[in-house]
């Protein structure tokens, strides 16, 4: 949808109070677009040193949403590797960044409930035809 880690605090800001309890659970999926774009807009730079002010800002949305609803479940997801070859320049960058994730989550101050490895499941095309499962990496 185009939309980077500033643009989630006007989601934050409407979620409903009333929805604040421990069977709520919140997934965050969000950093991809600012990497392509810092990328796209840097074509020729190949230090990933900006990750650490994006990651630092995707952490005070964490907080924003552990603050808008405290007693919630917070589930992280990772950022899925398109094997594309207009893609490829970017895993470099998006394995730093899922590490910083890992990271992250693991870290039990941080209150992370999990982290949904999406790169494990997005990362192949599965195609059903005639009752023949077809993988393309």
């Amino acid at each position: 949808d185009g939309s980077k880690i500033v643009d989630v605090y006007s989601q934050i800001n409407e979620i409903p109070n009333n929805i604040d309890n421990k069977i709520t659970t919140v997934f965050l999926s969000v950093g991809g677009n600012d990497i392509l774009e810092y990328v796209e807009n840097n074509p020729n730079d190949t230090n990933e040193n900006i990750l650490q002010p994006m990651f630092s800002a995707y952490k005070k949305v964490v907080n924003s949403i552990k603050a808008r609803l405290p007693n919630a479940n917070i589930v992280l997801l990772d950022i899925y590797y398109l094997d594309n070859l207009k893609y490829k320049k970017y895993h470099n960058i998006i394995e730093k960044w899922n590490k910083f994730i890992y990271n992250y989550a693991t870290d039990k101050q941080n209150g992370i409930e999990a982290v949904l490895k999406i790169s494990n499941i997005l990362t192949y095309i599965i195609i059903l035809i005639n009752n023949v499962i077809y993988i393309y990496t």
